[in-house]
Parts: C-alpha cells; structure tokens; sequence
C-alpha cells in the first residue's frame, strides 16, 4: 500500500494515518449533530467528584431479613447504647446499614456530588429509604419533626446520636443521683431487683465515659 504524503508532501507513517482515519469517521458531520451535557440536561456527576472517588460496594438487599419480634425502645438519653446496638441489628438483617455508614461518611466529608450519585443508584437509594424509615419508626415524635427534611440516613443518624450522646453536667448528676436514689419495690423479685440496679449502673458507667471522653 502507498504511504500517504501530508499537503507540505512529508511521508505519514501507519500510526498516524490510522489515527487520523479513525478520528475522521468518528466526528460527526457538523456541530448541529453535537449536544452538550447542559443540552441533555444530565450533566456528569464524576466530574464534580475528586479523584478516585467512587460509590463502595454494598449489599444488593436481595437476601434482606425479616425480624420477628423484634423490640426496640424509642430512643432516649438513658437507652442510647442500647438503642444503637438493636438498630444495627436490625438494619444489618435488612441489609442497610452499610448504606447508613456510608452516607455518613459523605455527609461528614462534604461529599455532595457523591451523594447524589448514591441516591441516583436504585440499590443505594431503596436500601436508604428503608434504613431511614426503620430508624424514625423508634424515635419519638418530637424527634421525627426534627428529621423530617432529612433525606439520608446517615445524615439522620448523626443528627440523633448528636443530641443523645451529648453529655453535661447536668445529665451525669442526675444519672448518678437516680440511681443512689433508687429503691426496690416490694413487689420486685430479687432477679428483676438485680438487673434493673445493673441497668442504671450501666447507664452511669456510659454517660461517665462519655463525660470523660469529651472533656479530654
């Protein structure tokens, strides 16, 4: 085959000539034929995100459980741990509560553009839904109209463990005085006397962890 000469008559090589062809075929004929991302009005979110930002993988939600009996207390200042480890249970059986942690990872981070990649993915987007919904099904109302406009769950999440894992002076003394205050009803058998004491002992010990956390 003959080697193609450019217009000043230099030799092209094969590489070039077979770039130069393929980048002929595959423009367009005019610029009428071009339609930009704001034409489309589907801009490409990656763009926005920075480098070797990707979604992490998640569970597909295909094998969700579904818990019998469960129980939860709504959440409150003197049941949080409890509360936060009957929650992961139950968002782990229905397969969200990577979803949870990961949202909150985003919205900690300032990651919008990926977070609304996230909620654009179905398996991402179903799996927040239901993790949000089971998380304000065990809170209280005042606490729901708190949440309201909140869409993720992570974001949720920190929202609520931010007011009940707050600790002051206050709360830690009122804990610390109701359970030297406490006293054994006559109609308590010894067990239930037992654990409940344990009860408050634990709540104690964790709002005093927390105490001692924060302040160093």
């Amino acid at each position: 085959m003959p080697r193609r000469r450019r217009e000043d008559g230099r030799f092209i090589s094969n590489l070039e000539a077979d770039r130069l062809d393929g980048i002929e075929t595959s423009l367009p004929d005019s610029d009428e034929n071009i339609e930009t991302a704001s034409e489309r009005g589907d801009e490409d979110m990656t763009s926005e995100l920075p480098l070797g930002s990707e979604l992490p993988k998640i569970e597909d939600g295909l094998n969700r459980l579904k818990p019998t009996n469960f129980r939860c207390e709504l959440l409150d200042y003197d049941n949080v741990k409890n509360w936060k480890a009957r929650m992961k249970q139950l968002l782990s059986l229905q397969q969200c509560w990577q979803v949870m942690e990961a949202t909150m990872g985003m919205v900690k981070n300032k990651q919008t553009a990926l977070l609304e990649k996230a909620m654009e993915n179905n398996t991402w987007y179903t799996s927040n839904l239901l993790a949000v919904t089971h998380i304000t099904t065990y809170v209280k109302e005042e606490d729901q109209s708190a949440i309201r406009d909140m869409t993720t769950s992570g974001e949720v999440w920190m929202k609520l463990m931010a007011k009940y894992e707050a600790v002051n002076k206050k709360r830690r003394m009122g804990m610390i005085k109701k359970l030297f205050n406490w006293r054994m009803d006559t109609s308590m058998k010894i067990v239930t006397a037992l654990e409940e004491v344990e009860r408050l002992y634990r709540e104690v010990h964790d709002v005093s962890e927390n105490w001692t956390s924060q302040r160093l």
